[in-house]
């Protein structure tokens, strides 16, 4: 009888889709902050692909700060945005083949000095967990990220999106990005 009950849950559990996948675990509200202060941009070994192919978004480093980027190793991809002296750069090691960045990260600098990220880990486009911002502001940068679940398509995540507002935060051991809210959004586009 035992075994007949664990038999019937393990194939239950196989059969009933989990509601993400894996990549958007940190989108919860509070969030845990992975940025501290004083960190330097997170170094990229792996190599890039594509990039040849994708060279329209691939750029070269025009500021300081595009060069602290690309000197941890991750190829410019895209402008980069600025006001009140918040910078925020955008770094890949590369692109898929319909030139969407893989293994993409915003960095996030306040008055040159490197504050953060805006994900725990780098994203890949089309899965769950990757953003983009969406506005600045002082003191404040919001972005939006997606979420899919274990069904669906690449094109078409079914679960609501998530918002993201971050703010800098001085401290005493120097400026840094931190997580201030989570909240659904109706769209996960």
């Amino acid at each position: 009888m035992r075994r007949l009950l664990v038999a019937t849950m393990v194939a239950l559990a196989l059969f009933i889709p989990s509601t993400a996948r894996a990549g958007d675990d940190w989108l919860v509200n509070p969030p845990t902050n992975w940025n501290v202060p004083g960190m330097s941009v997170p170094t990229m070994t792996e190599a890039g692909y594509n990039l040849d192919y994708c060279t329209r978004s691939v750029r070269t480093a025009d500021t300081s700060m595009d060069r602290q980027v690309q000197d941890a190793g991750w190829t410019l991809w895209g402008p980069y945005e600025g006001g009140w002296g918040i910078n925020i750069v955008r770094g890949t090691i590369g692109f898929d083949g319909m030139c969407r960045p893989s293994g993409y990260q915003f960095f996030v600098f306040m008055n040159g000095q490197f504050v953060g990220t805006i994900s725990p880990t780098p994203m890949e486009a089309r899965s769950s967990g990757s953003g983009n911002i969406n506005q600045l502001y002082t003191p404040e940068i919001s972005a939006n990220f997606v979420r899919y679940a274990d069904t669906d398509p690449l094109c078409c995540p079914s679960q609501p999106g998530a918002h993201v507002v971050y703010r800098i935060d001085d401290t005493f051991y120097g400026p840094v990005l931190v997580p201030v809210s989570v909240t659904d959004t109706m769209s996960s586009s």
